[in-house]
Order: C-alpha cells, then sequence, then structure tokens
C-alpha cells in the first residue's frame, strides 16, 4: 500500500486555480460582526470551500474533468457523507459517460482520496466487490475508517451484497474497523452508531461464512466496541471453553470493559497458559487491574513483563506509575517527565493523566479568591463578615460567581461587595453581536445570569462530565453521548449550567470546578446536531464566543477550536469566526480568553507557515505584556 498517500494539495495548478477563485468572488465585506450571516468570503486555498468552487467550475465548464475530479476527491475526503457533494460526484461521472479513468488517469502516483473516490465510482456502476477491496486499501493507508463509515457500511448493508464480496475482503474489512475504533466508552457516540451497525453486518457474516476463530474474535470485538457487552459475552463463550490465547483474550478485554476485573484477569491467566513466553497476556492483566486501580496487583503483572523483557516501555512506565500511587514518592514521576520528554507515548499519557489540569483563571479576583478560600479551610469558614472587592477594572463575570461557589461551600455568612473600575473602550459587557442565548446581563457593572435556570437532569449530566479526569478526547467522547441524550432541544438548558452551575463537589476549588464545567456544557452544545452551517450547535458556541465576555468565552474557542480540527468542512468558518473575534480584544484588564484564542488558533492544522507565524507573534506580544503586568 506504499503507493497511497495523503492527498495535500495534490491537484495540479493551484496557483492559477487560487486566482481563478479570487477573481470570480466579491472583494470581503468589511462589515461588523454578524455570526450568522457572516462575510462575503474569500477562498483559502486547500479548503472545502476552494474545493468546492473548483470542482464546479470545471463541471460547468465541461474543461478538463480530471482537474475538477481532483478537486473533487479533495472536497469528498472533508464530509464524505454530505449528500450535495456526493450528488456532484455523481454529475461528473455522467458527464464523463461513465469513464472512470477519464476522470481519475493512472499516473505513477496515485493518491488516497482520489482512490477513495474511484471506488465510490465504481459501486455507483455496480462493481461492488472491486469498491470495498479498494476502499478497504485507502482505510488501511490511511489507518482510519472513516471512508468506511462513510461509504463501506452503506454498501455491504444492502441486501445480497455480502455475497457479492469474498469472504476474506469482508474479514479484513471488519477486522480493519475493529482495530480502527476505541472502546465505547472511549468512543463518541457517532462513532458507536457505526460500529452497532458494522456488529450486524459480522452477525450476517456469520450466519453465511463457515465458522472461523478470526471471525469470531471479530464478531466479539464489535459487539464489545459497539456496547453491546451481553452479544459479545455470547459470542465469545465462557472462560472455561476458550480455544485459543486470542479467545481467552478477547474474554478477558470484554469482561474489562464489563468492570468484571477479577474474571477479566482470569482469562489473561488463561490465554497465557497457551504460550508462556508470550507477554501481552501478562500485559493485560496489568491494564485490568490498572484501571481498577489496585496499583499493587497492577504492578505485579508489570514486573513480571519486565521480568521478561527489562525494556519493555508500556510496562516500565505503568510500573513506575504503580509505584508512585503506592508510595506518593515524585521520584517516579520524574523518570515518568524523562521517559515522555524522550518521546515515550504512554509516559506521556501516565503524566497527563496525573498532572493535566484546564488552565484556571489569572483574573485579580481569581487570584483574591485562592487566599481566601486557603483562609476558610485553615479557620473552618471563616466569620460572618462583608466581603468587599475592589478591581482596577471589569471583569469576567464569573468571577462572582466562583466567589458565590465558595461562599456556599465554606462560608454561608459572609456577604460579598464587590466596585469594579474603568471599562476599557470595547465594553466587555456586551455581546459583539446579536446572539441566541446571551449567558449575561448586567445591571450597572453587576452581571446577573440572562438565562433562566436549566434543567435539573442536563444540570447533573454536566457536573458529572466535570468531575471525569481532565483527558479532552476522553471528554469529548464522553460529552457526545449526553449531546445525543439531550438533543438540540436542550442546547439552552446546556448553555445554562455556566451560569448556574452545580455545587462544589467535595475538595474542589470553584477556580477548578466553574472552568471545567463550563467546558463540558460547551463540549456537550457543541455535538446535539450535525452540519454547521445553520445547526443548533453553531448558534450556540457563537452565542458563548460573541456573548459579554467571560471565562466561557474560552469554553467556546477550546470547543471552536475542536471542531475545526477535527471537522475540516467547518474550519474555514470558524478560523472566520476566530479573525472577527480578534479586533475585539479590549485594551484595559486582563481576559484569559485572549491569550487562548491565540493558542487555540494555533492547534488548527489547515493554517499556512506565515499565518502560524503571525499568531505566534500576536501571542508572544500578548505574554511578554502579561509578564509585564
Amino acid at each position: 500500500m506504499n503507493w497511497f498517500k495523503k492527498l495535500t494539495g495534490q491537484a495540479p495548478g493551484k496557483q492559477e486555480d487560487a486566482a481563478q477563485a479570487q477573481a470570480s468572488l466579491p472583494a470581503p465585506a468589511t462589515a461588523g460582526i454578524d455570526p450568522a450571516a457572516g462575510q462575503a468570503p474569500v477562498l483559502r486555498e486547500g479548503t472545502p470551500e476552494f474545493h468546492l468552487f473548483l470542482a464546479r467550475t470545471s463541471l460547468d465548464s465541461g474543461a478538463d474533468l480530471a482537474h475538477g475530479a481532483a478537486h473533487l476527491a479533495s472536497l469528498l475526503a472533508a464530509d464524505p457523507r454530505r449528500a450535495a457533494w456526493q450528488a456532484l460526484a455523481a454529475r461528473y461521472l455522467d458527464a464523463a459517460g461513465g469513464d472512470v479513468d477519464l476522470l481519475l488517469p493512472a499516473g505513477e502516483q496515485r493518491f488516497a482520496h482520489s482512490e477513495a473516490l474511484r471506488a465510490w465510482f465504481w459501486q455507483r456502476q455496480g462493481k461492488t466487490m472491486e469498491a470495498v477491496d479498494l476502499l478497504l486499501q485507502v482505510a488501511r493507508a490511511q489507518r482510519s475508517a472513516a471512508w468506511l463509515h462513510a461509504w463501506a457500511l452503506d454498501w455491504v448493508e444492502q441486501e445480497g451484497a455480502l455475497a457479492g464480496v469474498d469472504q476474506a475482503t469482508v474479514m479484513q474489512l471488519l477486522a480493519t474497523v475493529l482495530n480502527s475504533v476505541e472502546e465505547a466508552h472511549e468512543s463518541p457516540a457517532a462513532t458507536v452508531r457505526f460500529v452497532e451497525r458494522w456488529a450486524r453486518v459480522a452477525d450476517r457474516a456469520s450466519a453465511a461464512y463457515a465458522a472461523s476463530p478470526l471471525l469470531l474474535l471479530v464478531r466479539a470485538g464489535l459487539h464489545r466496541k459497539a456496547g453491546n457487552f451481553e452479544a459479545a459475552l455470547a459470542v465469545t463463550g465462557p472462560i472455561g471453553k476458550a480455544a485459543s490465547a486470542e479467545q481467552a483474550s478477547a474474554i478477558g478485554l470484554l469482561l474489562r470493559c464489563m468492570g468484571r476485573y477479577d474474571e477479566s484477569e482470569q482469562a489473561f491467566v488463561r490465554a497465557g497458559s497457551f504460550d508462556p513466553a508470550d507477554i501481552t497476556p501478562r500485559l493485560e492483566a496489568g491494564d485490568t487491574r490498572f484501571e481498577e486501580g489496585d496499583w499493587q496487583k497492577a504492578l505485579a503483572w508489570y514486573d513480571a513483563v519486565l521480568a521478561c523483557e527489562g525494556e519493555q516501555a508500556w510496562a516500565q512506565a505503568s510500573a513506575w506509575y504503580c509505584r508512585y500511587k503506592l508510595d506518593g514518592d515524585e521520584a517516579w514521576m520524574a523518570r515518568l517527565w524523562e521517559a515522555m520528554r524522550g518521546g515515550d507515548n504512554r509516559a506521556h499519557q501516565l503524566v497527563f493523566r496525573e498532572r493535566g489540569r484546564l488552565p484556571q483563571s489569572s483574573d485579580a479576583t481569581a487570584n483574591l479568591l485562592r487566599q481566601l478560600r486557603e483562609d476558610w479551610l485553615k479557620n473552618d469558614g471563616g466569620q460572618a463578615r462583608t466581603i468587599r472587592i475592589g478591581v482596577s477594572s471589569l471583569e469576567a463575570p464569573s468571577n462572582q460567581l466562583a466567589l458565590a461557589l465558595e461562599l456556599a461551600a465554606h462560608n454561608r455568612l459572609a456577604r460579598l461587595e464587590m466596585d469594579s473600575g474603568a471599562l476599557p473602550a470595547v465594553d466587555p459587557r456586551l455581546a459583539l453581536a446579536p446572539v441566541d442565548y446571551p449567558l449575561w446581563a448586567y445591571d450597572g457593572s453587576v452581571p446577573r445570569p440572562a438565562l433562566a435556570a436549566p434543567d435539573a437532569a442536563v444540570r447533573d449530566a454536566i457536573a458529572a462530565l466535570a468531575q471525569q479526569p481532565y483527558l479532552p478526547h476522553a471528554n469529548w467522547a464522553q460529552a457526545s453521548h449526553a449531546a445525543a441524550r439531550f438533543g438540540a432541544r436542550h442546547v439552552r438548558d446546556m448553555l445554562a449550567v455556566m451560569v448556574h452551575p452545580p455545587p462544589l463537589p467535595q475538595g474542589v476549588s470553584a477556580l477548578a470546578w466553574l472552568p471545567r464545567v463550563q467546558l463540558a456544557a460547551a463540549q456537550v452544545a457543541g455535538q446535539v446536531d450535525g452540519g454547521w452551517e445553520g445547526s443548533a450547535r453553531r448558534r450556540a458556541l457563537l452565542s458563548v464566543l460573541f456573548g459579554p465576555m467571560d471565562w466561557s468565552t474560552c469554553a467556546a474557542i477550546r470547543v471552536l477550536a475542536w471542531i475545526a480540527a477535527q471537522e475540516p468542512a467547518c474550519t474555514t468558518d470558524i478560523v472566520r469566526q476566530f479573525e472577527r473575534m480578534e479586533p475585539h480584544i479590549p485594551q484595559v484588564g486582563h481576559w484569559d480568553w485572549v491569550a487562548l484564542l491565540y493558542q487555540q488558533w494555533l492547534e488548527i492544522p489547515s493554517l499556512r507557515d506565515e499565518e502560524r507565524e503571525e499568531l505566534r507573534r500576536k501571542l508572544q506580544e500578548i505574554e511578554d505584556g502579561q509578564a509585564r503586568d
């Protein structure tokens, strides 16, 4: 599969294309922020909008369909399930009279996106077996099941489709999907729904094909990763009847996902009995006890691995972490830090697990709250008195929300009076654009929530998410399930949690808790529906981004940047919103979102080198200014 390459600007004549595209559009508007309508688009080379324009232009002119098809392939890579773009592909095939090679001429270099489109064309022509095989090669080369979820799944679900594809290809297809997705609790809800469908395909394959160990393992694994644990257990059978190390390990993985740690360990012991020299079952047994939090038993398994292979990286890093959890000696963490700096992925994972935190505000009021909280904890809540706080300039309203949370938890008798100072030229109390869900309103300089208290079930679900360890990928996946549960009809409730947060959990400060709650709420709201333009999630996130400035602005920035990085079809619009936010940076006072805007902007993969350099320069200026202050 070494002839596959990820398509990054594969189309020839890119500079000419860019000039053609720009000349065909009106000059960019200079009006103020309007997140609903947006400015007149300026096409950026390599974006979906760029590829769509040129694909349409080539088709409409009838000139150089192959050139247009290359842009079409890049367009579909951004969102292969978008119906309008598939309809455009169908028009291309018709325009070429069904000649796929005319649209995608074979050359010395063949690109993954173009080969995926070739597979789509073939399937449309009834060549399902060839299409599935080619798309499978693309997926394996890219180490991603995205194309398989988007297209191949629809193809093989059709009545009689499996009969038209040979068994070996179907087995490779199912195994590739299985190895490309995480466990159900670590996967977004949309991915879990895809895997549920793949598991049903595996069930049909089981009925159509002769029994085989591979089919059993793949079928059980897909049900496990779909969260269908009982169905998976029915496929694997009991531990005592496992006929191979692979089958016993499949049982162990399933039981671990079910939280049945003792039985899971037993399954891995049985797996190890088939080949005592194989360290894999011992690693899995260690990971089972690690997940349970039984550090002593986990350490014993990792030490057993290291006794056989003294430099086994996963076991070594895991053993250091277990020792740290058992005795608290920072020397073990120091070893993990050193390994992480040397490129050890497991060490990096464990350091982040232990030390990764969402940054807290460094507002003046937030800094004072840290001192107050420390005093309250030392003095069992302090005395009944009025706490007067004066600041030189208006600060984020969440400062007062955090103070109220701490007072409710530690000093119910105290009263709070705040005096805000100067307002910057950009008034942070005002929305920068009309928004659907303003979070805050002001009476003079005194903030109050602009949204009514949220539905209790939504609040509790977001509270549960906020209490999870700060692991961004896992947090995003977990939030997607809450989004699927409540849907777009509860967007207002999700945002209301940002300004009506749940009470502080035991031992957690408001400065840590409130940003986690606001981020969890934004992560849920950011996944309530699909698509982008006109979506409920876009309206929700832009309401927070362009509404009154606050800590919650940081949550919106983080989630928008995450979506831009994960969903290329959304990137151009999100970059445009960041560009519109930039001129409204207050010149007075400290605002956490300002540096974060540039930090998260830099996380977007599609930026040009010169854009990154300019963003880094601006970020450095801001950080230098904060250091001087």
